[in-house]
């Protein structure tokens, strides 16, 4: 047979190797452009399209589908007005519910799990490729040039990468659950147990934070202080362009992942402007902002997420003590005989990264963010207080540089 009389097309193939070949793609966007190519594969796609795309989310961020699916089901809360018991008492049950069904979905195995529907699958969709555009972000302002061209470290390994998405997604399950931008400016013992209550000893219902481990948190924690960095360098690049961010505004792009992509892209001089300025090392980053505009730390004390903060942590310790989990500081555990510690097994996504472990010597700590850095750090002694502020700063940064991915 002579060449011509070969076929060399796609509709050549038979449907099964094109299906094959559709759930080996590794990433949602290879899939709408491999789609886009042919007419005969689009529609060997839309035989079995919601399959396929679940696989192919699957191959792209693993593990990270459930919370992605997950998010989907946890739209942003009300936790209502402190005048109506009634929206009050079923935003707690609301969080506690959704809580355990956000358990039962991580203890389940991706190819377990129902297939959502074309909607659901769509949104999913949608929502990572908004993820992607903050990990990306985050990426780029983390590998800044060290000669002008060539980057000063090296690029997050695939799992890093992983728990990078992971974290993100998590910040904005906790901020749906939160819910900032509907919240009033004090808390409720019950807020915290629906959040924070991790054991069910004393008969609580458990909070969302149980199913995560503490080093997860100190994830979530760190996306968190990117966001607000973001969110508050967008403000101040805003400022610069003689405009002004409304409240509105600022307490959408920190509270909603989809609002803080969009208007990066609307506003791409604002946002070259503001990364840029996170380049810059932390502490000339902060001479430079120092004094600028009331409002943008207005805005970031008003919407932050309380629920990440050291004073929510310890109200939880107090009120819903957790007798496994639960360790004051180091140094206490360094006294207890049976003290609980963690170990390094390789780097793999439901692991306890090497920075955790190696940072805290190996001890079990409940307690992350501000939380940490406050209770790691000794009490000051009498005329050494410079060595104790020194310390504590440098706490925050390696807490900022985000030392648990």
């Amino acid at each position: 047979m002579s060449r011509e009389e070969f076929p060399c097309y796609l509709s050549a193939l038979v449907p099964e190797l094109i299906e094959n070949v559709l759930l080996h793609i590794d990433s949602v966007h290879a899939l709408g452009n491999f789609i886009l190519a042919s007419r005969y594969v689009r529609r060997a796609f839309k035989t079995r399209k919601r399959h396929i795309i679940w696989r192919v989310l699957h191959n792209e961020i693993g593990p990270v589908l459930k919370d992605a699916a997950f998010l989907g089901l946890f739209p942003y809360a009300d936790p209502g007005s402190s005048l109506d018991v009634r929206a009050k008492l079923d935003y707690w049950d609301e969080v506690h519910d959704k809580a355990a069904l956000y358990r039962d979905m991580l203890a389940t195995r991706v190819e377990d799990m129902t297939i959502p529907s074309s909607a659901e699958l769509t949104q999913i969709c949608h929502t990572l490729h908004d993820i992607d555009f903050l990990v990306k972000t985050y990426i780029a302002t983390r590998l800044p040039p060290f000669n002008g061209k060539d980057p000063a470290t090296a690029p997050p390994s695939g799992t890093e990468r992983l728990r990078l998405f992971r974290a993100f997604y998590r910040h904005q399950i906790i901020c749906n659950a939160w819910a900032p931008t509907r919240r009033e400016a004090s808390w409720h013992e019950r807020d915290t147990c629906a959040i924070g209550n991790t054991s069910e000893h004393n008969g609580h219902r458990l909070g969302l934070y149980a199913a995560f481990e503490t080093w997860e948190l100190q994830q979530v924690d760190h996306a968190n202080y990117f966001i607000t960095q973001l969110c508050v360098a967008l403000c101040l690049a805003t400022d610069k362009a003689n405009q002004s961010m409304s409240e509105a505004t600022y307490s959408e792009i920190f509270s909603h992942a989809d609002c803080l992509v969009q208007y990066m892209r609307e506003q791409a001089n604002i946002t070259d402007n503001a990364l840029r300025a996170l380049l810059l090392p932390t502490r000339i980053r902060s001479r430079r902002a120092s004094g600028q505009i009331i409002s943008c730390d207005e805005y970031y004390r008003r919407y932050d997420l309380i629920c990440l903060e050291y004073a929510v942590q310890t109200h939880r310790l107090e009120i819903f003590p957790d007798p496994e989990r639960d360790h004051h500081n180091v140094q206490q555990q360094q006294q207890d005989e049976g003290r609980a510690s963690i170990n390094f097994a390789g780097d793999a996504l439901n692991s306890p990264p090497y920075g955790w472990v190696d940072a805290l010597d190996g001890h079990y700590v409940n307690f992350f963010g501000q939380a940490l850095v406050e209770l790691v750090s000794p009490p000051p002694l009498p005329g050494h207080e410079d060595v104790y502020f020194e310390r504590h700063s440098f706490l925050e940064l390696w807490r900022g540089a985000g030392f648990a991915l």
